[in-house]
């Protein structure tokens, strides 16, 4: 969370948050989202030991793979598509992380991008570069409804450094693995930052039913 102000010392300021804006939930209620800053689709972490043995989805069959609560994979992998793959539903993602170490599970799944965080973490593991899956998860900007002027000015600098030689230098320090290709889906035009903004959730996804 992030406290914004547009007049330090007076009470013109207000709290923005910069995170996945997750599809079908309702954490976008009596909010605006600005961006994307960055787009995701779902992936897989393995043991990097094991990793040349998983090119495509069907090769999970009969493995187990672990998830937490709340998250678009766990959904995603209880979809008939998916049936053969068995699931490990946890509470959290440490608890994830610790079981593939422990060789409890085969694989860990959540945003394609948190993965490669886990593989900067730890050297024993390894993102399936060409698994993906899923619809596209946005991160962006979140701010209470009724700051509309300020949604707007974080929109143009959002915009502008979407467009800037800044973006991927700084997205390449903080996560030096991912490959250029992904890194390159990521990043968001002005057309995604202008299509998106300003909704209650993000626009590439569908609403919950």
């Amino acid at each position: 969370m992030i406290t914004a102000c547009t007049a330090p010392g007076t009470e013109r300021c207000c709290s923005i948050t910069a995170e996945r804006m997750a599809p079908k939930s309702e954490r976008g209620d009596g909010l605006d989202f600005v961006g994307p800053y960055a787009s995701t689709q779902q992936g897989i972490l393995v043991r990097a030991e094991d990793a040349e043995q998983y090119q495509r989805m069907s090769d999970f069959n009969g493995k187990l793979v672990c998830v937490w609560k709340g998250t678009t994979s766990a959904a995603e992998l209880k979809r008939e598509a998916y049936g053969k793959i068995g699931l490990a539903v946890e509470t959290d993602a440490r608890t994830c992380v610790r079981r593939l170490r422990e060789k409890t599970v085969d694989a860990v799944s959540t945003d394609q991008l948190i993965l490669y965080g886990f593989m900067e973490e730890e050297s024993g593991f390894a993102v399936v570069h060409s698994l993906t899956f899923g619809a596209f998860n946005d991160y962006g900007i979140a701010m209470v409804k009724g700051h509309r002027e300020h949604c707007r000015k974080l929109q143009d600098a959002l915009m502008e450094y979407a467009r800037s030689n800044d973006w991927g230098p700084d997205f390449q320090n903080d996560l030096p693995k991912v490959p250029k290709a992904i890194r390159d889906e990521a990043r968001p035009t002005e057309d995604d930052i202008d299509r998106y903004s300003f909704r209650d959730r993000p626009g590439n996804v569908q609403a919950a039913d």
